[in-house]
């Protein structure tokens, strides 16, 4: 069985949650994953992670959007990971929009996967499917469907526990509120 690719998602943090969701989907479809956000860990050096994980790395997503094309970081990283394309070229590089700004020169030429319409699960789910096959996880594109159902299920799960904290949150203000009259 070949091994599992190592896909390093490359976004701005203002659009953090798409690529949650494109992480989760990759993570169930079985490819191993850097996302930032839960491949580093409390003293580690950031830069000496993103730059070892892009070394390491079968493939490099790219997330395009107004917020990443404005980005030191993820410039940063595009430019490591084309370096690794022209010295090695053992890294494929998957531009990924998910906004209507323009493409970076650099990757023009380059096909992108369409997310535009990425809060559609149709559209997300055809996207992924591509982004699938270009990662050649074609039984993973079979199950889709199947991930599909899961991340939404994981969403709404994440969605009703972030209610949750913040409601517990404003139960907690109103009651530090009530003791503090009460002492008054």
């Amino acid at each position: 069985m070949k091994q599992r690719p190592y896909v390093f998602i490359s976004y701005s943090s203002r659009d953090a949650a798409f690529s949650r969701k494109v992480d989760a989907y990759l993570s169930l479809a079985g490819a191993r994953t850097f996302l930032d956000e839960k491949s580093i860990k409390i003293g580690d050096s950031i830069p000496q992670r993103i730059f070892s994980a892009i070394a390491d790395a079968d493939a490099f997503l790219f997330v395009i959007s107004n917020n990443s094309v404005i980005s030191n970081w993820a410039s940063d990283e595009l430019s490591v990971a084309k370096t690794k394309k022209l010295s090695q070229n053992n890294i494929a590089i998957l531009p990924i929009l998910i906004d209507d700004t323009h493409l970076p020169p650099s990757l023009m030429h380059i096909r992108y996967a369409d997310f535009r319409e990425w809060r559609d699960d149709a559209s997300f789910s055809r996207e992924m499917r591509n982004i699938l096959d270009a990662l050649k996880l074609n039984e993973a594109v079979q199950s889709s469907e199947k991930l599909n159902m899961y991340i939404n299920y994981r969403s709404l799960f994440y969605a009703a526990r972030s209610e949750s904290y913040e409601f517990s949150g404003q139960v907690y203000g109103a009651l530090r509120a009530s003791q503090a009259n009460r002492h008054n």
